[in-house]
């Protein structure tokens, strides 16, 4: 079982370990924080949502190993993050395919591979 470190706006969270920040809402979050609780691996997972700090969200996006981004939620996060090399966007509304060609379904199933690398 993995030991997790959940972090929400406006905290920071310093340690050598990976990290991840979820940007979307509750229930995007939730699933995503249901898998991790699953796996041997420790993690930071900094969870964004609507009500989230931008100037937060923007430090954080800079210092972890992946964004997963929900693009339904908010076309201004959405616009400030698709860019980032690290990030992952779902639930896509309009076509980012030339700003970001790192298009998943599922941000659970993504989670699920990269954490079984980290886990061997």
């Amino acid at each position: 079982m993995s030991k997790f470190t959940i972090v929400t706006s406006p905290d920071y969270y310093f340690m050598d370990q990976p990290s991840v920040l979820s940007y979307g809402l509750d229930t995007n979050n939730e699933s995503v924080c249901n898998y991790i609780n699953e796996v041997d691996v420790d993690i930071t997972v900094y969870l964004g949502t609507p009500s989230s700090d931008l100037n937060w969200l923007v430090n954080v996006s800079r210092s972890v190993d992946y964004i997963l981004l929900n693009t339904s939620v908010d076309m201004l996060v959405t616009g400030l993050l698709i860019d980032k090399p690290n990030t992952y966007y779902y639930n896509n509304i309009i076509n980012f395919d030339i700003l970001n060609k790192q298009q998943i379904e599922d941000p659970v199933a993504f989670l699920i591979s990269w954490l079984n690398q980290l886990e061997v």
